[in-house]
């Protein structure tokens, strides 16, 4: 029973060429706002458009190297290792961007302790996926460094990334607003319905433009979304404008995954620091290779031959480039764009946006007053402060929640499990697996269990077995049912189990190389399509004929 785990990858890239309609001014003398129909003469860049930031993201940096604390040493060098490779910093920095942008809606001069958290929440919630994805991944170069793992081993990366996602609800909880925290939250479960979205369509080509752009939203611009809408709340400006944000980090981060999607045909191998075409290759459709196929039946077949011929993967990519699959993936991102740039007029003019020579007519933005009474009555004084009593008490609660969401998002991996070995537990042409990579960890693994595995012929192969014998326990079995009914008895060594497919028939397993060490598990397997798969029973015979397996404890 062969596993093929589901790469999960969150690190993008981001292209630096202005879009055809850019931000420019507009004006009057009453408050400036964006022209969405000039366009600037020179071309934005990533590093321009941060640079009006620097100082915020300067800021950033130090305290991301210093916010997991000298009481963890190990950890803190792990954390130096992945944030000091540098990155974009693009999450945080529209944060910034956002948050200035709208505070000056308000009157407010500089950003306050919590628009400062809030980017250093989102970034740590992003580099810890990152870290957790070059595990499962098994990458060797983050960002032109070492990976985590490759330097300090798997399990410190992984305690390194469980600790950062611990932290990052930890001060998510201490921002005291609910409205951020139910936000926040809400990421946690889309990257979990993006990756079940994603791992259930691979080689689908009959997926939807829809479906692709869902799952896009759920990998990708649901964080970026967040962000901005964040900053905004942060701000304390009208609600209508804090949903105008959201929308503009929604479709800004759906154009950012089209674009990133059109880079894996158009960017070598060098450029992207991973192989070209390398989501095609893995059954992940995106929209060039979507748009590609409503012209071009022989994508197809090769598509759903799963590249099975030498050559095929390099004839899918022309093909994609041929039938005009990346210019309608680039209208998309335009289209998505263009959108993001709509929801932006509400925001006045500021260095914090390109500026322009004229303002536009006929637009004015009132400044809300709620936040700035200075004629409070006690009576709404005391409301206030209830107030904010139920939202912290919420705020506890909520981030216990999201705690051990996170825990199941990040501590879990999902699978494709195909083959007969499995059988009638797990089906032949293929069933999505969630496994949980802690108990194994803490040896709480026993008889009955179906785990991940690899295999001690092959160590790269990943297996779905389960096991039937512990240390110490006395194995009598059939080494092959199909051919003899002459039994052998193992005594399982100390560090070792006994795994065995629940089709003995078509079983490579402990019958054939013996008992697995304990430490090439690397999952216990806990739901199936939606059931909990570790419960269902190793098929016995019960008229004692040649398939019974015995299994006699003979621990002191």
């Amino acid at each position: 029973m062969v596993c093929c785990r589901q790469n999960i990858t969150r690190s993008r890239v981001f292209s630096t060429k202005a879009p055809e309609a850019l931000l420019t001014g507009v004006g009057q003398s009453t408050a400036p706002v964006l022209d969405l129909k000039k366009e600037l003469r020179s071309p934005i860049s990533l590093a321009n458009l941060f640079e009006t930031v620097a100082d915020d993201l300067q800021t950033l940096n130090q305290n991301l190297r210093s916010i997991v604390g000298a009481e963890n040493p190990v950890l803190m060098s792990a954390a130096e290792q992945i944030f000091g490779a540098g990155g974009k910093r693009m999450r945080p920095a529209l944060v910034f961007l956002v948050s200035r942008a709208t505070a000056e809606l308000v009157g407010l001069k500089d950003l306050t302790t919590k628009h400062r958290r809030l980017a250093e929440i989102i970034e740590m919630i992003h580099t810890a996926s990152l870290i957790h994805d070059d595990v499962l991944d098994e990458s060797d170069m983050r960002r032109g460094k070492e990976t985590v793992h490759q330097l300090y081993g798997t399990r410190v990366a992984v305690l390194a990334g469980d600790f950062m996602f611990a932290q990052s609800s930890w001060y998510l909880a201490n921002l005291e607003n609910i409205e951020v925290i139910k936000l926040i939250s809400q990421v946690i479960k889309d990257f979990a319905s993006g990756e079940i979205k994603q791992a259930s369509s691979l080689f689908d080509c009959d997926l939807e433009l829809e479906e692709y752009l869902l799952k896009s939203y759920f990998k990708t611009a649901s964080l970026i979304a967040a962000s901005t809408k964040g900053a905004a709340i942060f701000s304390g400006v009208d609600r209508s404008v804090t949903e105008e944000m959201y929308e503009f980090g929604k479709n800004l981060g759906l154009s950012f995954q089209v674009v990133d999607d059109i880079l894996d045909f158009t960017q070598s191998a060098e450029q992207l620091g991973k192989p070209a075409g390398s989501d095609l290759a893995k059954g992940n459709l995106t929209a060039p290779v979507i748009f590609a196929l409503e012209n071009e039946p022989k994508l197809r077949e090769i598509i759903e031959s799963e590249f099975c011929e030498t050559g095929s993967l390099d004839e899918a990519i022309e093909l994609v480039k041929k039938c005009g699959g990346i210019e309608r993936a680039q209208e998309l991102a335009k289209e998505k764009a263009d959108l993001a740039i709509k929801s932006l007029q509400c925001l006045p003019q500021s260095m914090f946006r390109p500026a322009g020579r004229r303002q536009r007519r006929g637009c004015r933005f009132e400044l809300p007053t709620s936040h700035f009474s200075v004629f409070e009555t006690k009576k709404r004084r005391r409301k206030k402060k209830m107030q904010w009593i139920s939202i912290a008490k919420e705020a506890i609660s909520r981030a216990s929640s999201v705690v051990k969401f996170l825990c199941l998002v990040h501590v879990t991996g999902s699978y494709v499990v195909m083959g007969p070995s499995m059988l009638p537990t797990l089906n032949l042409t293929g069933d999505i697996v969630l496994a949980e990579h802690l108990s194994h960890r803490i040896e709480r693994l026993g008889s009955g269990d179906v785990v991940v595995v690899r295999s001690p012929l092959e160590p790269r192969k990943i297996l779905t077995k389960r096991i039937v014998a512990m240390e110490g326990d006395k194995v009598t079995f059939l080494p092959d049912p199909s051919r003899s009914y002459t039994s052998r008895s193992v005594v399982v060594p100390k560090g070792h189990v006994w795994i065995q497919g629940d089709n003995m028939y078509a079983s490579t397993d402990s019958r054939h190389y013996g008992p697995v060490p304990y430490g090439l598990i690397t999952g216990k397997v806990f739901l199936r399509d939606g059931c909990v798969a570790c419960r269902v029973q190793v098929p016995m015979v019960e008229d004692g004929s040649c398939l019974s397996l015995e299994v006699r404890s003979v621990r002191s």
